[in-house]
């Protein structure tokens, strides 16, 4: 990672109106063995703030008061190049405003897509017109009962998909639901619990007869990313695919794009 030194005026530069970027939750409150992130559309930057509109309700998933602080990773791509820098949360808008305080040098970062491989699983999923802090509930009870053993109270059946540590992509018969967070658990016949995660819709579209989504994990156990991780280097060896080594501390900003068919 390369640090660069900026005047604060001069963050607009790198942060244009209308730019997507990523936050991953770094606070130190934070559990530690989940992976929680957000994105969102820059709206304004000036000085040393940013404000992010982001494409769903939140609700009360972040406590932004005096006594917790609340610390992203803000990642974006500008100049063709991946940026980071660490900002701290003001305040959370009713109207899905983030409020955001840069406090730390700006680093360019390697970007790397993460390995993905099609393959067949059972899949549950579930477009949710909830806010995300009503997903995150249900994404904990589904993960408690895991690890009580007890039986899941919907059915997991077989799709075609296309996934990565960082997303998945497969097909659906909610085209006509315009909600952009899914919950999705998804067998991956290791001998474990299905590995369950909050997804935020990155595309939606027809491709023949088929209605067919990409997602990126939002909110998933660093846990059953690693499982995920072992799933895909497994099947990409049984097709002779060269496995790449695993990468530490990585962005999960394989973003599912619609380029690859």
């Amino acid at each position: 990672m390369t640090p660069v030194n900026l005047l604060n005026e001069n963050y607009s530069r790198f942060f244009p109106l209308h730019q997507k970027v990523y936050l991953i939750n770094m606070s130190q409150e934070r559990d530690v063995d989940q992976y929680d992130s957000l994105s969102g559309i820059i709206v304004e930057c000036s000085g040393d703030v940013l404000v992010l509109r982001v494409p769903y309700s939140t609700g009360q998933i972040i406590a932004a008061d005096g006594g917790r602080n609340t610390t992203f990773k803000v990642i974006t791509e500008s100049f063709g190049v991946g940026l980071q820098i660490s900002a701290d949360l003001v305040r959370i808008t009713s109207d899905n405003l983030l409020r955001l305080r840069l406090n730390s040098v700006l680093e360019v970062v390697k970007r790397f897509e993460m390995p993905r491989v099609d393959s067949t699983i059972k899949v549950f999923h579930h477009r949710e017109d909830s806010p995300l802090s009503a997903c995150k509930s249900k994404f904990r009870q589904i993960v408690e009962r895991e690890k009580k053993g007890l039986p899941l109270h919907f059915t997991l059946l077989e799709n075609p998909v296309n996934v990565s540590v960082s997303g998945i992509r497969l097909v659906t018969d909610q085209f006509d639901k315009s909600s952009p967070l899914a919950l999705c658990v998804l067998d991956l016949e290791d001998g474990q619990p299905p590995v369950c995660a909050i997804a935020e819709t990155a595309w939606h579209r027809r491709i023949g007869t088929n209605s067919v989504i990409g997602h990126r994990f939002i909110t998933i156990l660093k846990s059953d990313q690693n499982r995920i991780g072992r799933y895909v280097s497994s099947l990409q060896k049984s097709m002779g695919i060269k496995v790449s080594a695993p990468r530490i501390n990585w962005m999960l900003l394989d973003r599912m794009t619609f380029d690859n068919g």
